[in-house]
Parts: structure tokens; C-alpha cells; sequence
């Protein structure tokens, strides 16, 4: 697997979290990661989903992906920085975790997911992008599995 920068990121808005890329796990608890695992998984269980396929857009180290793999999904952990996604730990996953360095373009167009993820400051940043969090919302519609 190839985790290449992806083609036409701006260095300017990858710059911030590639310098903290070394630094992440150390800055952020994964106690809060639990917690937000806990809330999501007995939501996404009440909807009656056990297992499936799982993208984690925004995925940094893929701590995050981690708690879904080892729940039993087959997760993909999509981010834009190399820096970050090579830093993923993928013990304990049992092959069911993946890296995708790039953005929802970078998938193959068949693609498709169970859940969605796209958690704390990610939400944030893909609102102030071109097209805005209603567009994010229309680019992920056609790859989420309907129910």
C-alpha cells in the first residue's frame, strides 16, 4: 500500500498537523478516544450494525479506526498527511485495518461503507473547504450502504 501525500493537498494546510504528527499521541489521551468510541458503537449497534465496513475519514494515527477494527469492522483509515498515517500502530486489528493517504477522491469508485466516521476537529475542517460540510455530506452519500 502506498501512503504518498496526496496529489494537490496544500503544504499550508498540511503543515500544522504534519509538524504535530510526532507528537500526537502524546498530546491527545486515548481515554477521550474510548469515550467517543463507547457513545458511537452503542449508537451505531441500536441501529442493528455489528460488523461491516468502516471509513474513518480524518484518521490521523488511526486511533480511532483501531476501536472499530477490533470491534470486528473492516476499517479504513483515510487521512492527507503520510506523516500521520505512518505513525498508526496495527496491532491487535487483525488485518482489519487500512491505510489511504489522500482524500474521498483518492478511493475506488465502487467503494462503499457501513459507517462513517469523521470525528473531532475533522467535522471543522472539511465545513471551511470549498463546498462546505453540505458538500462533504453529498460526497460521502454515494459511498454509505443503504440500510
Amino acid at each position: 500500500m502506498s501512503l504518498s501525500p496526496a496529489a494537490g493537498a496544500s503544504p499550508l494546510l498540511e503543515q500544522p498537523y504534519a509538524t504535530l504528527a510526532p507528537y500526537f499521541a502524546q498530546l491527545f489521551e486515548p481515554r477521550g478516544i474510548r469515550r467517543w468510541f463507547a457513545g458511537a458503537s452503542g449508537l451505531v449497534a441500536a441501529a442493528g450494525l455489528r460488523s461491516g465496513r468502516h471509513l474513518d475519514v480524518g484518521a490521523g494515527t488511526c486511533r480511532y479506526s483501531r476501536y472499530w477494527a477490533r470491534a470486528g469492522f473492516q476499517s479504513v483509515c483515510l487521512d492527507m498527511l503520510h506523516q500521520m498515517l505512518a505513525r498508526a500502530r496495527l496491532d491487535g486489528t487483525g488485518g482489519r485495518l487500512a491505510r489511504v493517504c489522500g482524500t474521498l477522491g483518492c478511493l475506488r469508485p465502487s467503494a462503499s461503507f457501513d459507517l462513517v466516521t469523521a470525528i473531532d476537529d475533522v467535522v471543522a475542517y472539511v465545513g471551511a473547504q470549498e463546498g462546505g460540510l453540505d458538500g462533504f455530506l453529498a460526497e460521502l452519500r454515494d459511498r454509505v450502504r443503504p440500510a
